[in-house]
């Protein structure tokens, strides 16, 4: 990836897409910021385009669980409650709800608004879980957002875009798409950091904003053939 490469730029003529670092390169930029050289590039042989991005710590600990805790915190207030512990008890009981639904086994334990919201003014968002739990309630997260939003109000409506661009990008691990797959996470997952960014430029300079992993999620979803079945 291009050292100066803008994480949310999505477009095909996005800088890093045609600027990726030699071994060479990479290895010069790691010695020259101070970080530790890995001793697996000490073997012959070894060259950065063996190494492909990881699904769990790119998506379902990456994105995903960031734009989960984005709009959880986004959409609490429209939950029932006199406050934000009540509303709180009101996002776990429809997230039991779906569970049951689902017959879920990586359920969330202990549930509460410490689980989502942001741990300082200036960190966003994050659902804290394991990678599976997170990935469990992604669909959930679109449900949500299906209940809440008002589409009459565009900041809402982009939240519900971008819930149901991403789990398409879910569904796209299945066998089942493995005929569509690369289209479905190319497209999508375009479409899907592009809402997000949107929802970053309209709030508060903190919610919904882009990080490293989604470059990596990106770059991910647009090689061909790289993402396995999931199911």
């Amino acid at each position: 990836m291009h050292a100066c490469a803008k994480v949310h730029e999505a477009q095909d003529d996005a800088e890093w897409r045609h600027n990726s670092l030699t071994t060479q390169e990479f290895l010069k930029r790691q010695m020259e910021s101070g970080r530790r050289i890995s001793p697996i590039f000490s073997v012959f042989g070894v060259e950065t385009y063996l190494f492909r991005v990881d699904w769990l710590h790119a998506v379902d600990a990456g994105v995903g669980a960031d734009f989960a805790g984005n709009v959880f915190e986004a959409l609490l207030h429209k939950l029932p409650g006199s406050n934000i512990a009540a509303r709180c008890h009101a996002l776990n009981e429809k997230i039991q709800q779906f569970y049951e639904r689902r017959g879920t086994e990586d359920r969330l334990k202990g549930f509460s608004v410490a689980s989502f919201r942001r741990p300082c003014a200036t960190q966003p968002a994050k659902l804290k879980g394991s990678a599976s739990q997170v990935r469990a309630l992604i669909p959930f997260v679109k449900e949500l957002a299906e209940e809440l939003v008002d589409d009459s109000v565009p900041r809402e409506a982009a939240m519900k875009i971008a819930a149901t661009h991403l789990t398409h990008c879910y569904h796209a691990l299945a066998r089942s798409s493995a005929s569509c797959r690369d289209e479905a996470l190319y497209s999508s997952s375009q479409a899907f950091v592009n809402q997000v960014y949107a929802l970053y430029l309209a709030g508060d300079g903190v919610c919904f904003r882009c990080k490293p992993k989604t470059h990596l999620f990106l770059e991910l979803c647009s090689q061909a053939g790289v993402v396995p079945n999931s199911c």
